[in-house]
């Protein structure tokens, strides 16, 4: 759900804003969106597994493919981000 800043309460915005940890600027629109956390037990161990076997596969590629030392790494992502994005700024 969207909220433009202009027109939030002011007790909800001073909310907002101490979640965000900033002040809102009038032009700035927030969304908030309730998210279902996952269960525990039976589901959040096989997610657990999962992640884990994630995190191995990914650990194997990175010792095969040792990271670009000339920025081809970050270029490439940089274009990736370009291409499903355009208008995509690189955060520096």
């Amino acid at each position: 759900m969207l909220h433009k800043v202009s027109e939030l309460p002011e007790d909800a915005r001073g909310v907002v804003e101490a979640l965000v940890g900033r002040p809102l600027a009038e032009n700035e629109t927030v969304s908030i969106r309730p998210i279902r956390l996952q269960k525990e037990g039976a589901d959040a161990r096989a997610a657990m597994e999962v992640a884990d076997r994630l995190k191995q596969y990914f650990a194997e590629i990175d010792r095969q493919h040792p990271a670009g030392e000339s920025g081809e790494d970050e270029e490439a992502l940089n274009e990736a981000m370009r291409a499903v994005r355009p208008g995509y700024v690189p955060y520096r």
